[in-house]
């Protein structure tokens, strides 16, 4: 139970921060420096790539969004693996298949695969420079409250990319549809799961509008490419 509880919130918050800017052809490259839960954390947009480098997880995860492709970069073992997006949602769906009927009725009545009701609330805080617009997104399993930056906009495919990464709960959920109505990157999101009113919180500290260099978006010289241990 509480491990199921734990990974629930750890992908509605990757989920909610992955919010796509709806209609944005291009994108600006720009770096999110942020508090997370699991400690700081670095988010490098690209056109063409996203990278989010967790240290407290310990994996980086790239999204190769030009290739469909996802990179997991393991810092502890030096250590890479690629899969593609296709693999990615086959890997999700397989894994929600084979959930038994307990784990099934318990995200049933947790509310993980019911759909969001999207809230917008109006002007938000200004938020590392940037002004933001206020909204609420609500399913039976949690409700958060988001700070959009409408002015950074997100690359097409981003938010299928992460969704994707997911896994079992990534291909179960239905919140899509109400991320994609949340126009530009969050900068601060507060989620409250419903079952035991943990909250987690994410705000940025810095944004960096410099070019990133392009080894951002791969794995680091000397890492060995190894097979995706799921």
């Amino acid at each position: 139970m509480r491990q199921t509880i734990r990974s629930v919130a750890r992908w509605t918050c990757t989920l909610a921060i992955a919010a796509a800017a709806s209609g944005a052809s291009a994108a600006q490259e720009y770096t999110v420096k942020m508090n997370g839960a699991n400690g700081p954390l670095t988010i490098y947009v690209s056109p063409k790539a996203v990278r989010r480098t967790e240290p407290g997880l310990h994996v980086d995860v790239i999204y190769r969004l030009a290739e469909a492709k996802i990179l997991y970069i393991d810092n502890d073992q030096k250590t890479y693996s690629e899969v593609t997006l296709e693999e990615a949602r086959q890997h999700g769906a397989k894994a929600a298949a084979e959930m038994s009927p307990q784990q099934k009725a318990m995200m049933t009545t947790m509310g993980v695969n019911a759909p969001a009701r999207v809230t917008k609330v109006g002007p938000g805080d200004t938020i590392a420079g940037f002004a933001t617009e206020k909204y609420v997104m609500k399913t039976p399993a949690m409700e958060t409250e988001v700070l959009a930056a409408p002015a950074l906009t997100v690359p097409d495919g981003y938010y299928d990319m992460t969704r994707a990464s997911a896994g079992a709960l990534g291909a179960a959920s239905q919140q899509g549809d109400g991320l994609k109505t949340i126009k530009g990157m969050i900068l601060k999101r507060v989620g409250t799961l419903a079952m035991n009113k943990i909250t987690t919180t994410e705000v940025a500290t810095a944004v960096d509008t410099a070019p990133i260099p392009p080894a951002t978006f791969g794995p680091p010289a000397g890492y060995k490419k190894v097979p995706k241990g799921w």
